[in-house]
């Protein structure tokens, strides 16, 4: 989790999809990975996919940050 966090903060978004989906599949509560995972799937215009482990942090306890929120507006249906 932690390398794909880092590639998220540096702009690589395809590494940390790998990355955090890979710390998901060892343990699947981890809400802040869920999260982050919701941000890297909407920088890289996957806005379905970031909806769904947006939604996933937020059943698993994770606040969700109202920019976050806010971004994934539009794509909500």
């Amino acid at each position: 989790m932690g390398l794909g966090n880092a590639y998220l903060t540096i702009g690589k978004n395809k590494a940390a999809i790998i990355c955090l989906k890979e710390a998901l599949e060892l343990d699947p509560s981890l809400a802040v990975a869920h999260n982050n995972l919701a941000l890297a799937y909407y920088y890289n215009g996957e806005y379905a996919l970031a909806i769904q482990h947006s939604n996933q942090a937020s059943k698993l306890g994770y606040a969700i940050s109202p920019k976050l929120q806010e971004l994934l507006k539009p794509y909500r249906k």
